[in-house]
């Protein structure tokens, strides 16, 4: 399995986080409360609105979800199918949950600061994997190449 193109996999993140963003912003909109002493604002044309208690674990939830179901479920996050990307075990397998919470629970230290973690370990990396990847043993792959893969496999 050859590795995509750290470029496309950029892209796809800069997609993803915008999706997440969004998801930010509207459930802040809706559950989010005035108070200057929280930590997950939302700026609003009115003022400032936080969330804290049980729906900032339900957002944090969601987020870490957004990622890891459907990798595990689908190969891909909606930025990563959108680009055409797959997340496919070093042998070229569909991975399992327990690799999909792998690289996702390390998705935090990859993205710090703003994703240079993860890019500085995917540039310096011969099949471009960032942290998460390394420990789950996973790869990003071009979907085509996937279907490559598959049809040269069964070729065999």
């Amino acid at each position: 399995m050859k590795a995509s193109h750290l470029f496309v996999r950029v892209v796809a993140a800069i997609i993803d986080s915008f999706l997440v963003g969004v998801l930010w912003y509207y459930f802040i909109e809706i559950w989010g409360h005035s108070d200057t002493g929280g930590s997950l604002r939302s700026a609003t044309v009115g003022g400032t609105k936080v969330v804290a208690g049980t729906p900032a674990i339900v957002l944090m939830f969601l987020t870490f979800s957004y990622w890891m179901i459907p990798e595990w479920m689908f190969g891909a996050t909606l930025g990563k199918l959108m680009l055409g990307l797959r997340v496919r075990t070093l042998a070229g397998l569909p991975i399992s949950f327990g690799q999909s919470f792998k690289r996702n629970l390390l998705r935090l230290v990859d993205f710090f600061p703003f994703y240079l973690t993860g890019f500085l370990a995917a540039k310096l990396t011969p099949n471009h994997q960032r942290l998460g990847d390394l420990w789950a043993q996973t790869i990003v792959v071009s979907g085509k190449d996937d279907i490559n893969a598959r049809a040269d496999e069964k070729a065999s």
